[in-house]
């Protein structure tokens, strides 16, 4: 995937509110919640991480064009 294509997937789910209100419900239980949660926020944490190395990449390519 691109990295495009991770910003469209994290801004189009409603994971937390999803999974807030499957918990709510009694759809899972609170340690399947914080397990889900826990993954979806180290996804998240490595899609940014992804974005900020890129972002660092480009800014020390485009030094070199100035």
């Amino acid at each position: 995937m691109t990295l495009s294509e991770y910003e469209t997937l994290f801004d189009g789910l409603n994971t937390t509110e999803l999974l807030d209100k499957s918990l709510t419900l009694g759809q899972i239980s609170t340690i399947e919640y914080f397990m889900e949660m826990t993954y979806y926020y180290d996804a998240l944490k490595n899609y940014l991480r992804t974005e900020n190395e890129y972002h660092q990449t480009m800014a020390e390519l485009y030094k070199y064009q100035l």
